[in-house]
């Protein structure tokens, strides 16, 4: 276990700008992890590890290839009461990249972090990702998931705020070539805004449930899905909300394509 430990301004040239983990089981409490930068995982980078993070704050952290704050590669563990904000990446996943990993993320926060490619605050490749009662915040990404993207992913999303983050498409939520099912539930995703299509979220490829979920006032600004835009696979809609969401061409509420199936139960649409 390794507790209370601050972490300022370091640099690697390659990987885990703080410190880098691998192959080791370990337990981190109470870090403090800011200015760090490296090329991947500006904070910190754990490879084929069982890893448990829990408390910690990574700010300003910056990668020059992708995980702003964490970059894990068989990564095995869980992310709990972490706040990532103002990471960067050049790449993908401003705060978090993850690839062939498992991880459980819960109570934490995702505020002001960007990626020049996708994935503001999160980005996960062939991942099983288990998310709860998490915000993000005003994260953004040049191409897609201003929030987050999952590709190639399976995941289990309960209880988020995804509001107020950006992208080229799909700004607040991408699910993109999913290898399982991503279920999202009791969730909101409001505000965001993309600059062409799929202001809330957009998957491709891909599978989705989504239940007792709300999409408000996302905007499409120049395209069509302000809320949901599904481009082939399937998504079953059960008792979702969409409220004042904006695009700028066709369907502000959801758009789909001759490639995509949607069903929806008890669902209601509000100017």
């Amino acid at each position: 276990t390794l507790t209370d430990l601050t972490f300022t301004q370091n640099e690697a040239g390659e990987i885990g700008g703080a410190a880098q983990l691998s192959r080791c089981d370990s337990t981190l409490a109470g870090w403090s992890v800011s200015e760090n930068q490296s090329g991947f995982g500006g904070g910190l980078a754990v490879e084929r590890g069982t890893v448990d993070i829990a408390e910690s704050t990574f700010t300003l952290n910056s990668a020059s290839r992708t995980g702003g704050a964490l970059y894990g590669s068989f990564w095995s563990g869980s992310v709990l009461d972490v706040v990532l904000e103002f990471n960067g990446a050049t790449r993908n996943g401003g705060a978090i990249a993850l690839e062939s990993s498992t991880l459980d993320i819960s109570a934490s926060l995702f505020d002001g972090n960007s990626a020049t490619l996708a994935g503001g605050g999160l980005y996960a490749d062939d991942s099983t990702i288990t998310l709860a009662d998490s915000d993000f915040f005003t994260n953004e990404a040049a191409t897609t998931g201003g929030g987050m993207q999952l590709e190639a992913s399976t995941a289990t999303l309960t209880g988020l705020d995804v509001y107020a983050n950006t992208a080229q498409d799909y700004a607040g939520l991408a699910v993109t070539d999913a290898s399982g099912m991503v279920a999202i539930a009791n969730s909101t995703i409001r505000e965001n805004v993309a600059q062409s299509n799929g202001g809330g979220m957009g998957q491709q490829n891909s599978n989705s449930t989504l239940t007792d979920c709300i999409f408000s006032g996302n905007v499409a600004s120049n395209g069509h899905s302000g809320g949901l835009a599904v481009h082939a696979g399937s998504t079953t809609l059960q008792d979702v909300g969409f409220e004042s969401n904006v695009a700028d061409k066709r369907a502000g509420g959801i758009y789909h394509d001759d490639a995509a199936t949607i069903g929806a139960t008890s669902c209601d649409f509000t100017g």
